[in-house]
């Protein structure tokens, strides 16, 4: 399914005609917010296995299960890795990082992005920029120009494989990269992204959870 109607479909398909007696899924939090509710009131039990939006698992349903962890766990980390890992390696204060995030306008994005920011806050860490793009990241290279006139040192992306390819294509076009880019798993995990980005996708910082766990 590429969009909610077709994945609401196609749930209803699978737990009608095709009688299935559970359901997996998703990959996508838009999707997975959109079959979970067929499947919660035809008391189906599904399984997910993917989608990290937070308000999938919010809505108080009985037959759901999640088994990956959630966007506010990848924010955790991705924020955590300024002040322990860069600031230390950089040899600078977590306070002088200037942070940046940018984030597809979807649940997955929304949920990562939102998280993220309440974190940076809690933290004490400086957040010179916050960046949605709508879907295929036709904005992008006009949100790198703006990445680059706010001097920012570490971008946090959550984003999908496409927009992944847009983004350091622009950063490329722009002779502009941050010191580090820090994704939020989904495209930044694939094999396919790192071969479409090239060189450029070296020591590009990720959180994503072992998929076979």
């Amino acid at each position: 399914a590429s969009d909610q109607g077709q994945a609401v479909g196609e749930a209803r398909r699978l737990l009608g005609a095709e009688r299935a007696a559970l359901l997996f899924g998703t990959f996508s939090s838009t999707l997975s917010f959109a079959a979970t509710q067929v499947a919660e009131m035809q008391r189906v039990p599904y399984f997910e296995l993917g989608a990290i939006g937070d308000p999938i698992t919010e809505r108080g349903f009985r037959t759901l299960f999640r088994t990956c962890p959630r966007a506010s766990d990848f924010a955790r980390e991705a924020v955590n890795a300024v002040p322990e890992a860069l600031a230390p390696a950089w040899g600078v204060s977590p306070a002088a990082i200037k942070v940046a995030i940018l984030h597809e306008d979807g649940l997955y994005g929304q949920s990562v992005s939102a998280s993220q920011e309440a974190l940076l806050g809690a933290r004490g860490l400086r957040l010179v920029e916050k960046l949605g793009y709508a879907p295929r990241g036709a904005e992008l290279p006009a949100a790198v120009h703006r990445l680059k006139s706010a001097g920012a040192d570490v971008v946090l992306h959550t984003g999908h494989q496409n927009e992944i390819i847009v983004l350091y294509r622009a950063m490329r076009e722009a002779g502009w990269r941050p010191r580090m880019v820090i994704g939020s798993g989904a495209g930044y995990s694939g094999v396919d992204t790192m071969r479409a980005v090239g060189p450029d996708f070296d020591g590009t910082m990720n959180v994503d959870f072992t998929q076979f766990e």
